[in-house]
């Protein structure tokens, strides 16, 4: 079977494609914008997105996109960071300190709610149903989880690069947000971040 994936960052593609020979699998990667990809109606049995689709800015555009590749009878399956959730309170962190968004800049947490799925994909007819998990983050501790986290999670990465000197108050607020967060009473950090699933089924 074919599986296709579409992505904004084309730095992900040459990880991805050592997982895939280290798994013995085939992939046709695909370099494209969420918004508007490049392939036809009614592609694929099945649309997934794991944290991927929601940090497109044309919200509604992505959605439409999710919809249309989708054949009728088949399932729309995505997963996204709730807003209330650890990670969702620490997107909200890194935004209060970065440039003012644009006018009309929705989060990409909004797609980790019900409503905003209903808003935008329930609202063309697919039928959804929805389950929230949690996903566990565990360091040796807060200092040292945070010096990992900064060098590798993609809007921290940003942030550093945006804000320079001024990066040095979100890294506090960063660290703190992990700390009143944080389950372990033994000097490491264990974190559970909460994240929405929403499973579509598109009408045959």
């Amino acid at each position: 079977a074919r599986v296709d994936s579409a992505d904004v960052e084309a730095a992900h593609f040459e990880d991805a494609r050592r997982r895939m020979e280290a798994a013995g699998v085939e992939v046709e990667w695909v370099e494209a914008d969420a918004a508007d990809m490049p392939f036809d109606d009614g592609s694929f049995d099945r649309v997934l997105s794991t944290f991927g689709h929601a940090f497109a800015p044309d919200q509604e555009g992505a959605a439409r996109e999710l919809v249309r590749v989708c054949r009728p009878g088949g399932m729309i399956v995505c997963a996204m960071w709730t807003p209330e959730g650890v990670n969702g309170q620490m997107f909200k962190a890194t935004g209060g300190h970065m440039p003012p968004p644009p006018p009309g800049f929705v989060p990409p947490t909004a797609w980790g709610t019900e409503e905003r799925w209903q808003e935008l994909v329930g609202a063309q007819g697919v039928e959804l149903e929805f389950q929230r998990h949690t996903c566990p983050f565990r360091g040796e501790s807060v200092e040292g989880f945070m010096t990992e986290f900064e060098q590798n999670f993609g809007p921290m990465v940003t942030a550093r690069a945006v804000l320079g000197d001024a990066y040095a108050a979100l890294r506090a607020d960063v660290i703190a947000l992990d700390e009143a967060n944080n389950l372990a009473t033994d000097g490491s950090l264990h974190l559970e971040a909460e994240y929405l699933v929403a499973i579509g089924r598109r009408p045959a």
